[in-house]
């Protein structure tokens, strides 16, 4: 679906004689990186219940890691960002977390985004 709707805007383009371009991203690690306020401040600002708010609160505060290397364990670091991985939430969350990104974009005439979690087209 997503490269039909990218032919049919360059094929639009062209036959209205404009030029189209295509800017593909990758976000690399975008899920590490989930800024956990920006986070909580979007979800806010959509109008999500409270109670939803402060149950993903304690879903992804209070979470630490630990390497293993050698045999050896390092000591537990806590986790300030990010969104825990294999979570049936992730791409929900990514998603609602860069909401505001399209927002801003859906102003843009003759724009069309696309996107599948962390893999942007404009």
């Amino acid at each position: 679906m997503a490269i039909r709707a990218i032919v049919d805007g360059v094929h639009t383009a062209w036959s209205r004689k404009a030029c189209a371009s295509l800017l593909q991203l990758d976000i690399t690690g975008a899920f590490d990186r989930v800024d956990w306020n920006w986070l909580f401040t979007t979800l806010r600002d959509l109008r999500f219940e409270r109670k939803l708010i402060f149950w993903l609160i304690s879903y992804i505060y209070r979470r630490t890691a630990q390497l293993l290397f050698d045999s050896g364990l390092s000591a537990p670091q806590d986790i300030t960002q990010g969104i825990p991985q294999g979570s049936p939430l992730l791409a929900i969350l990514f998603i609602l977390f860069i909401s505001t990104l399209y927002e801003k974009l859906k102003h843009i005439k003759g724009l069309i985004t696309l996107s599948f979690t962390d893999d942007i087209n404009l």
